[in-house]
Protein backbone atom coordinates (compact mmCIF):
# COMPACT_ATOMS: atom_id res chain seq x y z
CA UNK A 1 0.00 0.00 0.00
CA UNK A 2 3.01 2.32 0.12
CA UNK A 3 2.67 3.07 -3.59
CA UNK A 4 -1.03 3.93 -3.11
CA UNK A 5 -0.19 6.01 -0.04
CA UNK A 6 2.34 8.06 -2.00
CA UNK A 7 -0.07 8.59 -4.91
CA UNK A 8 -2.84 9.56 -2.48
CA UNK A 9 -0.54 11.97 -0.63
CA UNK A 10 0.50 13.64 -3.88
CA UNK A 11 -3.10 13.98 -5.06
CA UNK A 12 -4.26 15.37 -1.72
CA UNK A 13 -1.41 17.87 -1.66
CA UNK A 14 -1.98 18.98 -5.25
CA UNK A 15 -5.75 18.87 -5.66
CA UNK A 16 -7.03 19.59 -2.16
CA UNK A 17 -4.14 21.55 -0.65
CA UNK A 18 -4.08 19.04 2.22
CA UNK A 19 -0.59 18.32 3.51
CA UNK A 20 -0.19 14.65 4.37
CA UNK A 21 2.92 12.59 4.99
CA UNK A 22 3.40 8.84 4.73
CA UNK A 23 4.44 6.55 7.58
CA UNK A 24 4.97 2.83 6.98
CA UNK A 25 4.03 0.78 10.03
CA UNK A 26 5.08 -2.73 9.16
CA UNK A 27 3.44 -4.61 12.02
CA UNK A 28 0.56 -4.19 14.41
CA UNK A 29 2.13 -5.52 17.58
CA UNK A 30 3.91 -4.05 19.24
CA UNK A 31 2.99 -0.61 17.96
CA UNK A 32 5.96 1.77 17.90
CA UNK A 33 4.36 3.96 20.56
CA UNK A 34 7.10 6.55 21.06
CA UNK A 35 7.42 7.18 17.32
CA UNK A 36 3.63 7.34 16.90
CA UNK A 37 3.25 9.88 19.70
CA UNK A 38 5.92 12.04 18.11
CA UNK A 39 4.30 11.86 14.67
CA UNK A 40 0.66 12.10 15.73
CA UNK A 41 1.22 14.99 18.15
CA UNK A 42 1.93 17.27 15.19
CA UNK A 43 -1.02 16.40 12.93
CA UNK A 44 -4.78 16.85 13.07
CA UNK A 45 -5.79 14.42 10.30
CA UNK A 46 -4.77 10.80 9.80
CA UNK A 47 -5.63 8.33 7.05
CA UNK A 48 -4.82 4.67 7.57
CA UNK A 49 -4.56 2.37 4.55
CA UNK A 50 -4.73 -1.39 4.75
CA UNK A 51 -5.79 -4.33 2.63
CA UNK A 52 -7.31 -6.24 5.49
CA UNK A 53 -10.59 -6.21 7.38
CA UNK A 54 -11.28 -2.99 9.27
CA UNK A 55 -12.35 -4.67 12.52
CA UNK A 56 -9.24 -5.45 14.53
CA UNK A 57 -6.89 -4.06 11.90
CA UNK A 58 -4.23 -1.37 11.80
CA UNK A 59 -6.72 1.49 11.52
CA UNK A 60 -8.59 0.27 14.58
CA UNK A 61 -5.33 -0.05 16.52
CA UNK A 62 -4.23 3.47 15.52
CA UNK A 63 -7.64 4.92 16.42
CA UNK A 64 -7.56 3.19 19.81
CA UNK A 65 -4.00 4.40 20.39
CA UNK A 66 -4.96 8.00 19.56
CA UNK A 67 -7.90 7.81 21.97
CA UNK A 68 -5.89 6.22 24.78
CA UNK A 69 -3.10 8.80 24.47
CA UNK A 70 -5.65 11.64 24.21
CA UNK A 71 -4.17 12.87 20.94
CA UNK A 72 -6.20 15.32 18.86
CA UNK A 73 -6.35 13.58 15.47
CA UNK A 74 -9.33 12.91 13.25
CA UNK A 75 -8.83 9.42 11.77
CA UNK A 76 -10.15 8.13 8.45
CA UNK A 77 -9.71 4.35 8.32
CA UNK A 78 -9.51 2.86 4.84
CA UNK A 79 -9.88 -0.90 5.11
CA UNK A 80 -12.13 -3.69 3.88
CA UNK A 81 -15.55 -3.90 5.50
CA UNK A 82 -16.38 -7.24 7.09
CA UNK A 83 -17.82 -9.61 4.49
CA UNK A 84 -16.88 -11.62 1.44
CA UNK A 85 -15.30 -10.48 -1.80
CA UNK A 86 -15.31 -12.45 -5.05
CA UNK A 87 -12.14 -13.63 -6.69
CA UNK A 88 -10.30 -11.10 -8.80
CA UNK A 89 -7.09 -9.22 -9.30
CA UNK A 90 -5.80 -6.74 -6.75
CA UNK A 91 -6.88 -3.60 -8.65
CA UNK A 92 -10.43 -4.90 -9.14
CA UNK A 93 -10.78 -6.01 -5.52
CA UNK A 94 -9.42 -2.71 -4.18
CA UNK A 95 -12.02 -0.80 -6.23
CA UNK A 96 -14.77 -3.18 -5.15
CA UNK A 97 -13.80 -2.75 -1.49
CA UNK A 98 -13.46 1.02 -1.98
CA UNK A 99 -9.85 1.07 -0.78
CA UNK A 100 -8.40 2.31 -4.08
CA UNK A 101 -6.99 5.85 -4.35
CA UNK A 102 -10.07 7.28 -6.12
CA UNK A 103 -12.45 5.90 -3.48
CA UNK A 104 -10.27 7.21 -0.66
CA UNK A 105 -10.15 10.66 -2.30
CA UNK A 106 -13.97 10.64 -2.32
CA UNK A 107 -14.02 9.71 1.38
CA UNK A 108 -11.57 12.51 2.16
CA UNK A 109 -13.69 15.05 0.26
CA UNK A 110 -16.80 14.01 2.19
CA UNK A 111 -14.98 14.03 5.52
CA UNK A 112 -12.82 17.13 5.35
CA UNK A 113 -14.39 19.58 2.90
Amino acid sequence: RIKDALVLRNELNAAKNLDFGVVNIRWLKPLPEAALIEILSDVDKVITLEESVKEGGMGSAITQFINEKNLKCDVLVSAIENGFLPAGDKEYLNKLAKIDVKSIMTKVEKRWE
